[in-house]
C-alpha cells in the first residue's frame, strides 16, 4: 500500500502542477470568466458547449481541478493521516476558486488563489517525499 500511495501522491502532484500551469493559461488569455459566474457548473451546465476559447480554457481548468480533487481523496482513503493537510488545502482551493470566480477575478483572489495552489503542490510534493504529517509508513 505505501508504494500506490507514494505514487498516487506524485501523480496528485503532477496534475496539480498541471492545474497550476492551466490557471496561469485561463489567467494570461483573460479566461477566467469564460465559464461566466457559474460554479461549480459552466455557463449554467455541468459539459457546456465549448463553442468558444474562453470557456474550453475555462473549462479545462475546471476539469483538472475535479482531477485534482478525486487524486487527492484517494489518498485519504489510503491513508488519512498522511494526506489530511492535502485534503484541508484542497478544501481551501475549491472554496477559494468560488469565491474567486463570484467576486469577478479580483487580482486579489486570484493572488490568494494561486499561493493556496502552491502550497497544495508543495504540500503534495512532500507527502510523496514522506515528509511531515504521518512519516514515511503508511
Amino acid at each position: 500500500m505505501a508504494r500506490r500511495f507514494v505514487t498516487l501522491a506524485w501523480v496528485a502532484a503532477a496534475c496539480t502542477y498541471l492545474l497550476v500551469v492551466l490557471g496561469a493559461v485561463v489567467r494570461i488569455t483573460g479566461s477566467g470568466l469564460g465559464c461566466g459566474e457559474h460554479w461549480p457548473l459552466c455557463n449554467g451546465h455541468l459539459f457546456p458547449p465549448l463553442n468558444d476559447l474562453p470557456t474550453v480554457i475555462e473549462w479545462s481548468h475546471r476539469l483538472v481541478a475535479a482531477l485534482v480533487s478525486i487524486l487527492v481523496l484517494g489518498l485519504a482513503v489510503l491513508n488519512w493521516r498522511r494526506a489530511g493537510p492535502a485534503v484541508g488545502l484542497l478544501v481551501l482551493q475549491v472554496l477559494l476558486g468560488a469565491v474567486t470566480v463570484w467576486t469577478g477575478l479580483t487580482p486579489v483572489m486570484v493572488i490568494i488563489h494561486l499561493a493556496t495552489a502552491m502550497l497544495l503542490l508543495a504540500t503534495l510534493i512532500g507527502t510523496a517525499r514522506g515528509e511531515g504529517g504521518g512519516g514515511r509508513g503508511p
